[in-house]
């Protein structure tokens, strides 16, 4: 069970490849259709036509295709973008207040006080016999949950797994108990 809210890199590559560029075929072939749409039919030399990145970079390490460079991959459409990143920094305005070190300070006080309530609500839960379906967090940012995120999760999966554990071991309990009862009541 995976809930993470991030990706590592080999993931986000994988997903890229679905991304739609433009080939010039190399070579005639007829409609192919694949779960997510149909490609083709391609005429060599003659057809633009759009495909997802993984089926142009198969096509073209065999040398059956040409891969026409996206417009957002030319160098004046990067030097673009990358102009208006400078030109629109993210609105800070620390300067202007007063006591901002004071600030910043109290803030990481009241994420770092959250991140621990989270930790004893963990506790709590590992502590209770029986089900416990969560615990209350009042007034947390999107962001917070956003980095406790993992953690929580994972605290909450492998809790789930000890108390399966734990039950499975109480019903052989059980049963050796009724065993030995019966045992007993045939003697």
């Amino acid at each position: 069970m995976s809930t993470r809210a991030t990706f590592d890199p080999q993931e986000v590559e994988f997903m890229s490849e679905e991304t739609m560029i433009k080939i010039v075929p190399l070579y005639d072939m007829d409609r192919i259709d694949l779960i997510t749409g149909s490609i083709g039919p391609f005429t060599a030399n003659e057809s633009i036509a759009e495909v997802p990145l993984w089926i142009a970079m198969t096509l073209r390490k065999k040398g059956k295709c040409r891969v026409i460079q996206p417009d957002w991959l030319k160098a004046i459409q990067l030097r673009d973008t990358f102009e208006k990143e400078v030109a629109s920094v993210s609105f800070a305005a620390g300067d202007d207040f007063e006591d901002q070190h004071l600030i910043r300070a109290k803030i990481e006080d009241i994420e770092n006080f959250r991140h621990d309530k989270m930790k004893m609500g963990l506790r709590r839960i590992s502590a209770v016999d029986g089900p416990m379906f969560g615990f209350v967090l009042n007034n947390i940012s999107a962001m917070e949950i956003n980095r406790n995120r993992e953690f929580v999760c994972t605290s909450l999966h492998n809790l789930r797994q000890i108390d399966g554990a734990n039950e499975e071991e109480e019903d052989e309990e059980e049963d050796e108990q009724a065993n030995e009862e019966q045992d007993d009541d045939d003697n």
